[in-house]
């Protein structure tokens, strides 16, 4: 056999070996874990949050979101909508018509209102745990039911509640500490993962002043003996503020209120005992 047909045969078998992209390269590479079939999104997870995706919207999660790497698996687990920055304008980017309440002005409020600083919003691909830290009893502004808003996707306990409490900005008047939820998100659940952002001693307040004048306490009962704001003084470097921002950890906002059940396969509660 020549030298020229040995090479013609070596060079069919390693393209007939090759991928389908490496064959025709100027064909658009799908990612992997990108076809609609591998998802199986639950319907009725993208029903109750109103965000309806087909395969081709989604595209690859970034490893790093700013300055922290998700945890081991996180991304995996997840597929990029749109990122949420807000513009020197000060005006957020609009979520596409498909995911129309995603709306970044839920979770990107601004310096010294909570939140994030900005956000990229996910579909969850494959089951994913997230936790909850909440109040076992009324604060002083009751905020934190079981059902709420802001996850994160450790365990809050391995912190221990003044670090967690400092790193997520979360006010004594909010939220006790007192309970924690452990869930599990459905393939189909749209949600969005930022850097805290700071949170000022008037918005601490929650506004209980005025509540106090017009009678409307929300769920719980008004108590002036109770701190007006949290007021990490020791902790904060600008006066004013009760936390500042903590660029180094990612809170999970979800819209699990009222749709806890639709977005989640499992959840259990502990009681958080430790300081």
């Amino acid at each position: 056999m020549s030298l020229r047909s040995t090479i013609g045969i070596a060079a069919t078998a390693l393209l007939c070996a090759a991928p389908a992209w490496a064959k025709n390269p100027n064909k658009p590479r799908t990612p992997p874990g990108a076809k609609g079939a591998a998802y199986n999104l639950d319907q009725g997870a993208m029903a109750a949050l109103h965000c309806v995706v087909k395969p081709e919207q989604l595209k690859p999660m970034p490893a790093r979101i700013g300055q922290v790497a998700l945890p081991a698996g996180v991304a995996g687990s997840l597929r990029l909508i749109f990122s949420a920055k807000r513009a020197p304008s000060g005006s957020l980017q609009a979520p596409p018509a498909y995911c129309a309440d995603m709306q970044p002005k839920y979770f990107v409020q601004g310096a010294g209102k909570g939140s994030v600083t900005s956000a990229v919003v996910a579909m969850v691909v494959k089951p994913i745990v997230v936790w909850r830290a909440w109040a076992d009893k009324k604060p002083y502004c009751y905020t934190a039911a079981q059902n709420g808003r802001w996850w994160s996707f450790g365990d809050p306990r391995e912190l221990g509640k003044a670090a967690y409490r400092r790193k997520n900005a979360i006010c004594e008047s909010w939220n006790t500490l007192g309970k924690v939820t452990r869930c599990t998100l459905k393939p189909g659940t749209a949600l969005a993962i930022g850097p805290t952002e700071s949170v000022t001693k008037q918005t601490c307040r929650c506004a209980e002043e005025q509540r106090a004048k017009t009678g409307d306490h929300g769920k719980g009962p008004y108590d002036p003996t109770l701190p007006a704001w949290a007021g990490h003084d020791s902790v904060s470097k600008r006066a004013g503020f009760a936390y500042d921002q903590d660029l180094s950890v990612l809170q999970v906002f979800v819209n699990t209120d009222p749709h806890l059940k639709a977005l989640t396969s499992h959840c259990e509660d502990f009681t958080w005992h430790t300081p």
